[in-house]
Protein backbone atom coordinates (compact mmCIF):
# COMPACT_ATOMS: atom_id res chain seq x y z
CA UNK A 1 0.00 0.00 0.00
CA UNK A 2 2.83 2.23 0.35
CA UNK A 3 4.30 1.76 -2.85
CA UNK A 4 0.54 2.91 -4.18
CA UNK A 5 1.00 6.45 -2.14
CA UNK A 6 -0.50 5.51 1.49
CA UNK A 7 0.71 7.58 3.86
CA UNK A 8 2.97 5.97 7.27
CA UNK A 9 1.03 9.19 9.13
CA UNK A 10 -2.13 8.05 8.67
CA UNK A 11 -3.93 7.98 12.03
CA UNK A 12 -7.31 6.11 11.96
CA UNK A 13 -9.58 8.58 13.91
CA UNK A 14 -12.01 5.63 15.35
CA UNK A 15 -8.88 3.75 16.55
CA UNK A 16 -6.80 6.13 17.13
CA UNK A 17 -3.53 4.06 15.71
CA UNK A 18 -1.80 4.69 13.56
CA UNK A 19 0.12 1.76 10.52
CA UNK A 20 3.18 1.81 12.78
CA UNK A 21 1.14 0.70 15.91
CA UNK A 22 -1.19 -2.06 13.99
CA UNK A 23 2.08 -3.57 12.56
CA UNK A 24 3.79 -3.53 16.65
CA UNK A 25 0.59 -5.00 17.43
CA UNK A 26 0.75 -8.01 14.95
CA UNK A 27 4.77 -7.92 16.03
CA UNK A 28 5.68 -7.88 12.20
CA UNK A 29 9.24 -6.75 11.80
CA UNK A 30 8.62 -6.65 7.61
CA UNK A 31 5.63 -3.72 7.89
CA UNK A 32 7.99 -1.76 10.46
CA UNK A 33 10.67 -1.67 8.89
CA UNK A 34 9.02 -0.65 5.41
CA UNK A 35 6.70 1.74 7.21
CA UNK A 36 10.26 3.01 8.88
CA UNK A 37 12.86 2.84 5.68
CA UNK A 38 11.10 5.34 3.26
CA UNK A 39 12.71 9.16 4.09
CA UNK A 40 9.88 10.75 2.00
CA UNK A 41 7.16 8.84 3.85
CA UNK A 42 8.52 7.62 7.15
CA UNK A 43 6.03 6.59 10.25
CA UNK A 44 6.80 9.11 13.48
CA UNK A 45 7.64 6.15 15.84
CA UNK A 46 6.82 8.43 18.12
CA UNK A 47 3.16 8.52 17.34
CA UNK A 48 1.07 7.69 20.45
CA UNK A 49 -2.22 5.34 20.11
CA UNK A 50 -5.17 6.28 22.23
CA UNK A 51 -3.78 4.79 24.80
CA UNK A 52 -0.79 6.96 24.87
CA UNK A 53 1.55 4.04 23.79
CA UNK A 54 4.21 4.20 20.77
CA UNK A 55 4.88 1.40 18.85
CA UNK A 56 8.01 0.55 21.13
CA UNK A 57 5.91 0.30 24.04
CA UNK A 58 3.91 -1.94 22.28
CA UNK A 59 6.91 -3.93 20.85
CA UNK A 60 7.95 -4.21 24.83
CA UNK A 61 4.73 -5.75 25.76
CA UNK A 62 4.88 -8.12 23.29
CA UNK A 63 8.41 -8.83 24.57
CA UNK A 64 7.48 -9.06 28.47
CA UNK A 65 4.13 -11.27 27.37
CA UNK A 66 6.43 -13.93 25.63
CA UNK A 67 9.08 -13.86 28.58
CA UNK A 68 6.07 -14.41 30.95
CA UNK A 69 4.93 -17.38 28.88
CA UNK A 70 8.63 -18.83 28.29
CA UNK A 71 8.50 -19.20 32.27
CA UNK A 72 5.15 -21.03 32.21
CA UNK A 73 5.01 -25.19 32.11
CA UNK A 74 5.74 -26.48 28.89
CA UNK A 75 2.41 -28.19 28.83
CA UNK A 76 0.58 -24.76 29.11
CA UNK A 77 2.27 -22.81 26.63
CA UNK A 78 0.35 -21.30 23.72
CA UNK A 79 2.14 -22.89 19.68
CA UNK A 80 4.54 -24.64 22.53
CA UNK A 81 7.04 -26.53 20.31
CA UNK A 82 8.38 -29.65 22.01
CA UNK A 83 12.22 -30.24 21.69
CA UNK A 84 13.08 -32.62 24.12
CA UNK A 85 14.62 -35.89 22.73
CA UNK A 86 11.76 -38.04 24.32
CA UNK A 87 9.72 -36.23 21.98
CA UNK A 88 11.86 -36.36 18.49
CA UNK A 89 10.80 -38.99 15.90
CA UNK A 90 13.24 -41.11 15.40
CA UNK A 91 11.87 -42.16 12.11
CA UNK A 92 14.64 -40.60 9.86
CA UNK A 93 16.62 -43.40 11.32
Amino acid sequence: MLSSGASAHHMNTQLYSAPIHVAAEDVNIENIRLLLENPKNQADVNSNNKLGLTAIHILLSKLVEFAAWQNKARNIRPNKVDTHPSFVSLSYL
